[in-house]
């Protein structure tokens, strides 16, 4: 995983805090609970996992096609 997917998907995360439902992201890509919620309140440390990360950029491309699809 390249350190540019990372530092994208944090961005997302944090440019879309409001319109996510935490809880929901975390039971679909099977995540702890809170795991989310900890990256939120903990904005400058990297405690997503390489796996984590690689997860919600998948989700992110999923949801994003899917709009442009329909």
């Amino acid at each position: 995983m390249s350190k540019v997917k990372r530092e994208r998907v944090e961005r997302w995360l944090i440019l879309h805090k409001d319109s996510l439902r935490i809880a929901s992201i975390e039971r679909q890509l099977g995540f702890s609970r809170g795991i989310l919620a900890k990256f939120y309140k903990e904005e400058n440390k990297r405690i997503l996992k390489k796996e984590e990360v690689e997860l919600l950029d998948k989700w992110i491309k999923k949801l994003i096609d899917s709009y442009e699809i329909d």
